[in-house]
């Protein structure tokens, strides 16, 4: 006997329009889903949660500033600066869901930015002595 479909508790949790910014349009089919908007920070062994989370918080931030803010902050930012790096990655990040890259070249976006990240971390700023050193999400 075939299962009925389970009904989710609306307040089970999650944003109550976790639905439709998954689904933009309200389209429901994987075929014409932007994939690259599920994309977040894949885990790193030993110890990239720390960081993790805050790059995806800064992230979601940077994508509510209005484009003008986002485009003048880009002039302005040094490049060779750890801010500029994650400036210009967050925007190249929110380029992909408007002009949908393949998804291997949107992983490896993020995937560069935990490297850049860990190294800052634990070799430019030797915030933590050891590089298996796990963090502070806060720190």
């Amino acid at each position: 006997m075939p299962q009925k479909p389970r009904k989710m508790d609306p307040n089970d949790g999650r944003a109550p329009d976790t639905i439709q910014l998954l689904h933009p349009r309200g389209v429901q089919d994987a075929g014409t889903e932007n994939k690259n908007i599920k994309q977040s920070y894949a885990w790193q062994s030993l110890n990239s949660c720390f960081f993790d989370n805050g790059l995806e918080l800064w992230y979601q931030a940077y994508t509510c500033w209005p484009s003008t803010v986002r485009d003048n902050f880009l002039t302005m930012v040094p490049t060779s600066s750890f801010l500029g790096c994650f400036i210009f990655h967050c925007d190249r990040r929110l380029k992909n869901l408007h002009q949908p890259t393949d998804s291997k070249q949107a992983f490896d976006n993020l995937e560069m930015m935990q490297f850049n990240t860990r190294h800052y971390i634990f070799n430019k700023w030797k915030l933590y002595a050891d590089p298996c050193e796990y963090g502070c999400a806060k720190t």
